[in-house]
């Protein structure tokens, strides 16, 4: 019944807001749909959690995979103008979960523990969101550092956002033409919507989606990727993956352990290790021989591997392992990033100050330009006068992106060549509470929120409350603002807003503070 799809060929994966290049064999690919990219319902909805609705695909490997990417394409069927973006989302969740009879065995908060699971911040340097079929930021890439390792079997794959609706829409996930295994399924654990409460196929009549005006399904499966290495079933490495950071061009990196086990019960020889970019990624033999090394059961050896960086950029290879096993060739991806010059500080918001040293021949005394940017959209920082010299560049970030890793590149003239060079990546990080002077207060009363990444630029402090069944802010008045400190008034109340307790929200150019805290008015 099952159809084994098992496509093994190379590509070099690049996207400018991912934190490193990654070169991986594609190992399950269901590209979207070539005359359906719809965006079907699936969401944690953190403001109305019993409507929450989850899709799940089926998956199945020959080998052990080693997956070291997952890509995600979706779309906002509900759109909410410039703001439907993952990157507005409170927290991202993927899922693989083990069968139970064609279907899957758990779903998201019933209890059941997945054979694999991550959530993470959309601002976490794994994570890369890109522009969708539809236009808004709706596609989303993870590149695990360190990757799981799946056995031989039948999975079902869930992935989630944590979006407010009422703020940034809807997200849905697109279906693709191919018809591998099993039906796509859907599950509404709650039922509030008419979806079904427990697994069911994607297609069958009873799933609601023409009364949510979705287009009926014809085809059984949903888009998804995923990259990594295929390894033999008695074989392991650790890490799975070396991700090496930023280096200057010319200077090498700490030497990097990677252990190569034998989990399985009789002995076999690798026949030879090496690296498929020796100039940039050197293997030297540790405990292993880098030619006919034999490893008994339960035993291991290791290599080390050092990074030197030739060039300015993000930059990939893999440690080769040929054995007699099946596959025959297992890889252990190895990435890094070349700098041109180096910056004092990665992540921040608006009013971040990054200086830049160490430039690979100096920036020249005349001032050029400090750019982060995302595709085609960038960002031009601030120089002021006297912070560009030879030898250092101080720049402030003055706009901002949605929370995400980007790509920063300087650019200036010498004589009357261009110069590019590469400078790392800067995280845009949403703003963090850490702690308030008081959880209570009665209107008037002023309140210190102590936290990280509030911007120097005036944001908004606002209370959620419920208004006939509608969602609503009440902004409180901000009397001081800093990068670390926000104060602000507890508002008045009216008759729909009354005394009560409320979500507490710092809100800024970047995104929205993701803590749960709550504030009082007695």
């Amino acid at each position: 019944m099952l159809k084994r799809f098992y496509l093994m060929f190379l590509v070099s994966l690049f996207c400018l807001a991912l934190p490193f290049h990654i070169t991986a064999t594609v190992l399950w690919d269901q590209p979207v749909s070539s005359t359906n990219k719809t965006g079907y319902h699936n969401q944690d909805y953190d403001n109305d959690p019993e409507s929450d609705l989850w899709i799940s695909d089926d998956f199945e490997n020959e080998h052990a995979w080693h997956i070291s990417t997952i890509f995600v394409p979706g779309d906002f069927f509900k759109d909410k103008y410039n703001k439907s973006a993952l990157g507005n989302a409170k927290s991202l969740s993927w899922y693989i979960y083990a069968d139970d009879g064609g279907k899957p065995d758990g779903y998201p908060g019933d209890g059941t523990t997945p054979v694999w699971s991550i959530k993470l911040d959309p601002s976490d340097s794994q994570i890369a969101i890109s522009t969708g079929s539809g236009g808004d930021p709706s596609n989303v890439a993870l590149n695990l550092v360190s990757p799981p390792r799946l056995e031989p079997g039948l999975y079902w794959f869930v992935f989630s956002p944590e979006l407010t609706h009422y703020l940034y829409g809807e997200w849905g996930r697109q279906p693709s033409d191919t018809e591998y295994g099993f039906d796509a399924q859907v599950i509404q654990p709650t039922g509030v919507n008419g979806f079904p409460t427990t697994w069911t196929s994607a297609r069958d009549p009873i799933v609601p989606w023409t009364k949510q005006r979705f287009p009926r399904l014809t085809k059984q499966d949903f888009a998804f990727r995923l990259e990594g290495s295929s390894f033999p079933s008695n074989m392991d490495a650790n890490p799975r993956a070396l991700y090496f950071g930023n280096v200057l061009v010319g200077s090498s990196s700490d030497a990097r352990i990677v252990t190569i086990r034998n989990i399985g019960g009789s002995s076999f020889v690798i026949n030879t290790i090496s690296s498929s970019s020796p100039g940039v990624f050197r293997v030297e033999p540790g405990s292993c021989a880098l030619t006919n090394q034999t490893l008994t059961s339960g035993t291991s050896c290791t290599v080390s591997v050092t990074f030197t960086p030739n060039t300015g950029g993000e930059l990939s290879a893999a440690i080769n392992i040929n054995t007699g096993l099946t596959p025959a060739t297992a890889q252990v991806p190895l990435a890094g990033t070349g700098l041109q010059a180096e910056p004092s500080i990665t992540e921040g918001t608006i009013g971040t100050v990054i200086t830049f040293t160490n430039p690979t021949d100096g920036f020249t005394n005349k001032k050029g330009k400090v750019i982060i940017y995302d595709g085609n959209k960038k960002i031009n920082t601030k120089i002021a006068k006297g912070d560009w010299t030879n030898d250092s560049i101080r720049a402030t970030v003055n706009k901002a992106f949605l929370p995400g890793t980007y790509n920063i590149r300087i650019e200036f003239k010498r004589d009357k060549d261009k110069i590019l060079y590469d400078a790392g990546t800067f995280t845009f990080r949403k703003p963090e509470i850490s702690s308030l002077s008081s959880v209570e207060g009665t209107p008037g009363t002023p309140v210190t929120i102590t936290g990280n990444f509030f911007s120097t630029k005036k944001g908004q402090v606002y209370l959620e409350y419920n208004d006939s069944g509608k969602l609503k802010k009440k902004n409180c008045k901000v009397t001081n603002w800093t990068m670390n400190s926000i104060t602000f008034t507890v508002p008045k109340t009216t008759k729909s807003f009354s005394n009560g307790t409320y979500p507490l929200t710092v809100s800024n150019k970047v995104g929205l503070s993701p803590e749960n805290i709550t504030f009082t008015i007695p």
